[in-house]
């Protein structure tokens, strides 16, 4: 799964209305990233997805996890409810930083999660990881040799 925006289920996002808390405005990578992710970097195994991620700060509470003892909170009960009918594909908890620190300083960002779970089946299998890296990897060569193709032009396209 290639997050292609992820809004904070965070301190930043908790001070918006609460009809928006759960599907805020995403914090998005840039297209180049989703470009190559959509289109499967060379070798990439299937299935791939190209969505929108839950960007949390918790991993038990901001998931819908019980907590210690069994601690639950309220939201817990509609959370993945909510984040289905909009849209959200994965929980994750690093991709809103990146993208948002991205964006102020003018980096380009991406991201790409190997997918464990399954919350609406109650599924989970660590798979996936070592190809994600790969993955990764090969973005980043690809991005590289397009960067040097490019040259200094601010838009550009291979051909013409």
């Amino acid at each position: 799964m290639a997050p292609e925006g992820a809004p904070r289920l965070g301190q930043v996002d908790h001070h918006r209305p609460a009809r928006r808390r759960h599907c805020g405005v995403p914090r998005h990578g840039r297209a180049e990233t989703d470009v190559l992710l959509v289109l499967k970097i060379p070798n990439s195994p299937p299935p791939f997805d190209l969505g929108i991620s839950a960007s949390t700060d918790s991993f038990y509470l901001g998931q819908s996890r019980p907590g210690f003892d069994n601690y639950t909170q309220s939201m817990s009960e509609t959370l993945i409810k909510d984040l289905t009918k909009a849209n959200v594909a994965n929980f994750e908890m690093e991709a809103a930083t990146l993208f948002t620190l991205g964006n102020i300083y003018g980096f380009r960002t991406g991201a790409a999660c190997a997918v464990y779970a399954n919350r609406i089946k109650d599924e989970f299998e660590v798979k996936g990881e070592i190809d994600v890296i790969k993955c990764g990897n090969e973005a980043v060569k690809i991005l590289s040799d397009l960067d040097k193709e490019k040259g200094d032009r601010q838009y550009w396209y291979r051909g013409i």
